[in-house]
């Protein structure tokens, strides 16, 4: 924290004892926490009186409450400070014009307003400090040309977007400090296709198109962003029956030399990999589950260079992966009955997964371990998700003390965890889903600190401990 920050904190926190007109309430004090705040629940109608008394504050964000807010309109002019503004959801519209006067503005957004966000004042290119936008959900009856005037623009999003792409970009492609793109079209009974201005996003390090089911392709002129690091096309709603449009990747993104991120989650279409595919040597992140790929084949260098993996089908030469740190491995949907009996955990599986001792994230989904031992070795491991059956945790689990969430859905065989759970040092949080649990372990019912999350659950049908 720098001096001057320090400085603030101390007038912030000055008249805690004051409750006078103009001093700040001492229970309103003690909710800024490094000049930030976050107003939600019942506490709105309590601060939104005070609010015009914050002008220290550096960070604010009102979270599904703005109604309760009427103060906010007037007390916002007196907030010169902030630098960054976050309504989610439930605002309204008629503090835009307002916004100009929040001249050390870095981050704005305002996403899933109450009132359709149809446009964005011309008064907003005075925010020259801006570097972060996100407009979600917004209803533009045009694209505002303003947001070409942000010249210090990094960060930008608006999924669900509506307007013509090539409206879009034409805006968008003048912004050459933009790195991270986040969008997503809402045209289902069309097919998208990226304009040439996309093209000219020569400064572009993020695309985030993902769940953008009506995109065709990735263009070949994408090769040329040779400052891309991340593509995420990923489809999450293949699970709700959406197929997305995208059956190949274009050759020349191999000629990506920076790229350290590829996520085709989902893209059920999508075969294969381009057949240059080990040109990327940089590569650290993965995500080929839900494909159509049915085999991934790497490089002996790119398998050493992951960091994280989300794979299905048959798992490579493990000893190669030296510097994992995150891995998930699909093999079936899994999921419970009306009644909590599980489903998908039944096939014997076998998954030699013992040289992944530098693991921090593993996830299991579907099928039966025929053994866990693999699990000991783990020291690392702070985050543990298996969504199969299996009868036991391993002798030397107990010796995980990284371990900070267990997350267990449909392990019939599973009946006793053992004692020694609840003694974890690092555990926060134990979810049991269908699982044959008869009763929790003393250790972790004597935990008031452990959230506690059961389902369909012989020792209780539903509990929930926060």
């Amino acid at each position: 924290m720098t001096k001057k920050t320090d400085d603030q904190n101390k007038n912030l926190h000055a008249d805690k004892a004051d409750a006078s007109e103009e001093g700040i309430p001492a229970w309103l004090a003690d909710l800024v926490d490094q000049n930030s705040l976050l107003i939600n629940g019942d506490d709105a109608k309590k601060i939104g009186p005070h609010l015009w008394k914050l002008g220290q504050l550096r960070k604010l964000k009102i979270s599904y409450v703005y109604r309760s807010l009427p103060e906010l309109p007037s007390a916002l002019p007196r907030l010169k400070n902030l630098e960054e503004l976050i309504i989610e959801e439930g605002g309204s519209t008629e503090i835009l014009p307002l916004l100009c006067e929040l001249s050390q503005l870095r981050k704005l957004q305002l996403a899933y307003l109450d009132d359709d966000l149809k446009e964005l004042p011309e008064s907003l290119a005075r925010l020259t400090y801006l570097e972060e936008l996100n407009v979600d959900g917004a209803d533009f009856v045009t694209f505002p040309a303003v947001i070409g005037s942000l010249t210090s623009l990094q960060s930008f999003s608006y999924q669900y977007c509506e307007n013509a792409l090539s409206e879009v970009f034409d805006v968008l492609s003048v912004l050459l400090r933009l790195k991270k793109l986040r969008l997503s079209h809402s045209s289902y009974d069309e097919k998208d296709f990226l304009p040439e201005s996309f093209c000219r996003l020569q400064a572009i390090e993020e695309l985030h198109f993902n769940d953008w089911n009506t995109l065709q392709e990735l263009p070949e002129c994408i090769g040329n962003m040779r400052t891309l690091r991340v593509i995420d096309i990923s489809n999450d709603d293949h699970q709700l029956g959406y197929s997305a449009a995208i059956k190949e990747l274009p050759d020349s993104l191999c000629n990506l030399s920076n790229l350290e991120e590829l996520d085709v989650y989902g893209l059920q279409d999508l075969k294969k990999l381009p057949a240059d595919f080990s040109r990327l040597s940089r590569l650290k992140r993965l995500g080929i589950m839900g494909s159509g790929i049915e085999e991934l084949q790497l490089t002996t260098e790119q398998w050493k260079n992951l960091e994280e993996l989300r794979m299905h089908g048959p798992l490579p030469d493990l000893r190669l992966c030296t510097n994992l740190r995150k891995f998930s491995w699909f093999k079936n949907d899994v999921g419970a009955d009306a009644d909590g009996v599980p489903y998908g955990t039944d096939e014997v599986i076998s998954l030699p997964l013992h040289p992944l001792r530098n693991l921090e994230w593993l996830s299991i989904h579907g099928g039966a371990l025929d053994d866990t031992a693999f699990l000991a070795s783990m020291t690392n491991l702070r985050n543990l998700s298996l969504s199969c059956d299996f009868e036991s945790f391993p002798e030397g689990f107990e010796k995980l003390d990284e371990l900070e969430e267990i997350r267990i859905w449909g392990a019939k065989s599973l009946t006793a965890p053992p004692e020694y759970i609840g003694r974890l040092p690092s555990l926060k949080r134990l979810r049991l889903i269908a699982c044959a649990v008869k009763s929790l372990p003393k250790s972790v019912q004597e935990r008031s600190d452990l959230e506690i999350f059961a389902e369909y659950c012989p020792f209780h049908p539903g509990l929930a401990r926060r």
